[in-house]
């Protein structure tokens, strides 16, 4: 936890330890939760601190692999590699469909999945989560452009132990997702379709 507003820090440090009053253990005032860390939690967190550069590293190699491979097809728009205020590490590598591309994120991950490449969609915008429309947050909110990427954008794998073979696999499944798919519907479009 990273603060330097002491009230704030308290208040997290209640919560994550279930609220216990600090004079009398077992006894609440608020509900929290059991946020502790177990000493092999720990351990494998410093552990893998301890090779943060070295998978940023892999990760960005990654990127720039997959963005070479994949920049060329059409249809699709690729991460930026940067921008003025940053650099990407690539934590995930996501694609999004361009409006030109005749489906949608889910058809393109089932059609992946068909192939032998798992996918994850990119997050749902906060003013379409059940939770928030339940207690009336976001009512009316029309956010387009998260609410595009939400239906038109998806994570290929991206581990740092994907080899290249299977990085190979994953490039040539979206090449032809892309290609038969663009290619279908530039034939259907000249045909006068």
């Amino acid at each position: 936890m990273l603060t330097n507003d002491k009230r704030l820090a308290e208040r997290c440090r209640l919560f994550r330890n279930l609220c216990f009053k600090c004079e009398q253990r077992f006894v609440h005032d608020e509900l929290g939760w059991n946020f502790r860390m177990s000493n092999l939690q720990a351990a494998v967190g410093v552990a893998q601190l301890e090779r943060l550069d070295e998978f940023v590293v892999r990760k960005r190699k990654m990127g720039a692999y997959y963005t070479e491979r994949l920049k060329g097809v059409r249809g699709l728009q690729l991460p930026l590699a940067s921008a003025d205020y940053a650099e990407n590490i690539y934590w995930v590598y996501g694609i999004v469909l361009e409006d030109e591309a005749p489906f949608d994120a889910k058809e393109a991950m089932w059609r992946l999945a068909k192939a032998g490449i798992g996918t994850h969609p990119f997050f749902w915008p906060m003013q379409k989560q059940p939770v928030f429309r339940k207690v009336g947050l976001f009512a009316g909110d029309a956010l387009s452009v998260a609410e595009r990427l939400a239906r038109r954008g998806f994570y290929i794998p991206s581990g740092v132990a994907l080899s290249e073979t299977q990085a190979d696999a994953v490039v040539t499944a979206v090449q032809e997702l892309m290609f038969q798919e663009i290619t279908f519907t530039d034939a259907c479009w000249n045909k006068g379709r």
